[in-house]
């Protein structure tokens, strides 16, 4: 079982002009679901990524993941 916890995680890719995460908080307790809805780039792969920590780290702010037995 998993917890994850992002506290004012910021994002932006460097060749962009516009922020694509900005201030996201969100505990994620086992057993809880996530549903991540957006239109084309505003941030689910990212976020997902940044969860999983796939090669990109947050700006500012931090994801924070504990395992439990």
């Amino acid at each position: 079982m998993m917890v994850f916890l992002l506290k004012m995680l910021v994002f932006p890719y460097p060749q962009m002009e516009k922020w694509v995460l900005r201030d996201v908080s969100f505990t994620l307790h086992p057993g809880e679901k996530l549903g991540l809805v957006g239109e084309n780039g505003a941030g689910k792969t990212t976020l997902v990524k940044l969860l999983t920590r796939s090669m990109i780290q947050p700006r500012e702010g931090f994801c924070w993941m504990a395992r439990f037995a």
